[in-house]
């Protein structure tokens, strides 16, 4: 499958999107996922390529706006078995594996495939185990002006554990969108600093319209979990509210805090099929919860 060069619309000032996916890059304190198990062996390579070609991949090549590059970072030792694979998914021609030592390489190479004259970028991270809807970088590249540097959360989507679809909205998520103008020291781009900390350093916009993404939550994961399902979340939760009562009334300093909204459905991933381009699932066992 081809898709056309990238062209900036008409009235709009040049720009490029990129998407930026790391996969089994070294990352500092990411070797142990949230069960303790270690990751980046053979074994959680196999089975996250698997997920990768259910949810990630195909939603990218399925968008209705395929003005965008697509870099997957990889890890350089990556071994050769899995490299033929990954060569196969160059096939989507916006799709370029990028192999790197480790993290601290990402914005380098990210920031060099931005040509000299072009002084807007848009990146937009994604993470290898998710999915954007078909509409998403439609949506993004719409709400783009050339007026300064803003970061775009999809504040709502899907959270897929197993056979369980849960309404979710995640502030400041792993999805986020930096839009921003080239300075003296050239691009921050969005995978500079973690995603909870964008809020520091530029405005930040929420996208609720519609369910952008689905965050799949499966024994492989890093970082995500439900968290109603976490010992002590609803004793967390009165706490939370309890605190947020007080702020309102000026007698606790700080910020409302918002709980992540995890409402289960009854949905089945046939439900979400016109939104969402999805590869066939995997055997048991690459996505169970």
């Amino acid at each position: 499958m081809t898709t056309p060069a990238p062209q900036t619309p008409p009235g709009q000032p040049e720009f490029r999107h990129l998407i930026v996916t790391l996969f089994n890059v070294k990352r500092g304190g990411m070797d142990v996922n949230t069960r303790g198990t270690t990751t980046r062996t053979e074994e959680w390579m196999k089975r996250r390529l698997e997920i990768f070609e259910w949810l990630c991949l195909p939603s990218l090549r399925g968008q209705s706006n395929l003005n965008f590059r697509w870099l997957v970072f990889f890890d350089r030792q990556t071994p050769e078995i899995f490299r033929t694979r990954i060569a196969g998914y160059r096939e989507f021609s916006n799709f370029e594996p990028v192999f790197v030592d480790d993290e601290t390489q990402v914005v380098a190479e990210v920031t060099a495939r931005v040509p000299v004259g072009i002084d807007w970028l848009i990146s937009t991270r994604l993470d290898s185990d998710d999915a954007f809807c078909r509409t998403a970088v439609e949506v993004i590249q719409k709400t783009f002006r050339p007026q300064g540097n803003l970061v775009l959360n999809l504040l709502t989507g899907y959270g897929l554990a197993g056979r369980r679809i849960y309404l979710f909205e995640r502030p400041s998520n792993s999805s986020a969108t930096l839009i921003e103008k080239r300075s003296e020291k050239g691009f921050f781009t969005a995978c500079r600093c973690p995603h909870p900390d964008f809020e520091k350093y530029f405005p930040l916009v929420n996208l609720k319209d519609r369910r952008y993404w689905i965050q799949g939550l499966h024994d492989q994961n890093q970082s995500s979990i439900i968290w109603r399902d976490q010992p002590g979340y609803w004793r967390w939760r009165v706490r939370l509210a309890a605190r947020n009562a007080l702020v309102r009334l000026k007698l606790w300093p700080g910020q409302i805090i918002s709980a992540p909204l995890e409402k289960p459905t009854g949905l089945s991933l046939e439900d979400l099929e016109a939104d969402f381009a999805l590869g066939p699932r995997p055997q048991p066992g690459a996505d169970r919860d």
